[in-house]
């Protein structure tokens, strides 16, 4: 689950940049969004790992699992 997370955001940090390119907007926005998504996962990383030590880990698997469930679905509605 580790390495696949890792290939994702590898292939994530170096595409998104060169997709937002093509779309129109600058490099700059994509490196914008790339560091927005860093900060914002820093401060949720943070977060759960708090959320870990109060409600348990077998919880907070149950519910990150579950909502990846939920946005996959979404996507291919």
């Amino acid at each position: 689950m580790v390495a696949l997370r890792g290939f994702i955001m590898n292939i994530f940090h170096t595409f998104v940049p060169i997709y937002l390119s093509q779309k129109g907007s600058g490099l700059i926005i994509g490196g914008a969004t790339l560091t927005i998504g860093m900060i914002i996962g820093m401060f949720t990383n943070y977060y759960g790992t708090y959320l870990r030590d109060k409600l348990g880990i077998k919880f907070i698997n149950f519910i990150g699992f579950w909502v990846w469930e939920y946005l996959v679905y979404l996507w291919y509605l």
